[in-house]
């Protein structure tokens, strides 16, 4: 048997396709937690289920080497989707979701040196439990946002001064609990292990759910999500300094992608946002992909698509500046009792700016392997260890070839 903590080449192997999951970027490594895939039924005339995947199991991509491994973890939180991820410094956070015993309000650590999850009990009010909720990592703070749940100290009242929750009328029936959306905005204080429930002193976005976040500079994005029959094409930013919500981008000038939630949303620099696929409010899984220019707040919808609609992925940004790697999600519609759902495990790229030389040249060096192979031992170690890298990706018919080339400005410009 494996010791726990031990980084394990994958052999080939990906990750079980899933959505739900959560991803996060480590040095040039993107981190995949949890997430749900299907449980085939047990026979013809059932329907097929819900598995969530093992929490102690971290799988690990190789940005630059398109290569997979495996980590084993000790101690590890239940399996869950819906959960919000962030890494700062050698530490992974993991906040919320929905497991097999209902939605969930615990915050979880790994060291990423040790592989041991510890169960955080911070200090002050806890906020309640939530799946579906965005954060923003920020200093020495987590900044989370909105998501769906049960009410706060089952109470379905606005709590004073920090948000509202509002009640999901199609969970008032004997077979689940009563369950709503919010738009509490709770930060966790890593330094001193606790709680704060910000009080907005001006306007805030509405309750909502399955929204997409990010960070650029000191300010946070917050785009779409659900709340009650509607899925929203609406932008805010939030000053992470101040923890007040500073703009509503809407309306923005020129198109604007349609109202989605179950999306994507990752900085491609420090001015560009991309957002990817989701879900609309009319039931339809996309595979649309926007940039949001945040200076001139104006979106441009790329030409350059995926074949594949994607609804409960992720995105992070890549190696270098103006790249964004998408893993996993569901191409079709999950909310259909009647059709089983297809879930990924297929990594899309996505560039916006051209990669650094070095990554240039060690994929050049392995498009034309057999010509330079000799003259590999005359490269540092670290380049061969580099190229050795690639070499196995491509051997392993990676998703390299899933990549697309991206646009900053409308082609007239």
């Amino acid at each position: 048997m494996e010791s726990a903590g031990r980084r394990t080449q994958a052999r080939g192997l990906k990750p079980v396709p899933r959505s739900g999951h959560v991803a996060v970027t480590y040095g040039g490594l993107m981190l995949v937690w949890g997430g749900y895939t299907d449980l085939p039924a047990l026979s013809s005339e059932s329907h097929w289920g819900d598995q969530y995947l093992d929490g102690s199991e971290l799988w690990c991509y190789d940005i630059e080497a398109s290569l997979w491994d495996v980590w084993s973890t000790r101690k590890s939180p239940p399996g869950m989707s819906g959960s919000c991820a962030a890494c700062i410094g050698r530490h992974m956070y993991v906040f919320g979701g929905y497991s097999a015993d209902g939605n969930s309000n615990k915050l979880y650590r790994l060291d990423l040196k040790t592989k041991v999850w510890m169960h955080l009990k911070p200090n002050g009010k806890a906020p309640s439990p939530r799946d579906k909720v965005a954060c923003w990592p920020y200093r020495d703070k987590l900044v989370f946002f909105g998501g769906f749940g049960p009410p706060p100290d089952n109470e379905d009242v606005t709590m004073d001064g920090v948000g509202q929750w509002r009640i999901d009328l199609s969970s008032l029936n004997v077979w689940s609990p009563t369950r709503g959306w919010n738009n509490h905005l709770v930060v966790y204080n890593i330094t001193e292990n606790s709680w704060t429930h910000v009080q907005i002193k001006g306007y805030q976005p509405c309750p909502r759910a399955a929204h997409a976040a990010a960070v650029i500079g000191n300010k946070g994005y917050l785009f779409g999500g659900r709340f009650e029959g509607s899925r929203m094409n609406d932008l805010h930013v939030l000053n992470l300094d101040t923890l007040q919500w500073v703009e509503s981008l809407n309306p923005v000038s020129g198109d604007i992608p349609m109202g989605r939630s179950w999306h994507c949303m990752a900085p491609v620099s420090d001015r560009h946002l991309l957002v990817y696929g989701g879900y609309s409010t009319e039931g339809v899984p996309l595979n649309d992909v926007w940039v949001l220019d945040v200076e001139n707040k104006t979106w441009h919808q790329q030409d350059s698509l995926p074949s594949d609609t994607r609804i409960w992925h992720t995105a992070v940004s890549g190696v270098d500046a103006g790249e964004v790697v998408v893993f996993g999600g569901c191409s079709n519609d999950l909310l259909d009792p009647y059709e089983r759902s297809v879930h990924s495990s297929k990594i899309f790229k996505f560039f916006f700016s051209p990669k650094n030389l070095k990554r240039l040249c060690s994929e050049a060096i392995v498009t034309n392997i057999a010509m330079l192979e000799k003259e590999l031992n005359a490269l540092p170690s670290v380049l061969q260890r580099t190229i050795e890298l690639l070499l196995r990706g491509c051997r392993k018919g990676d998703a390299k070839k899933h990549g697309y080339n991206l646009r900053a400005r409308p082609k007239s410009s």
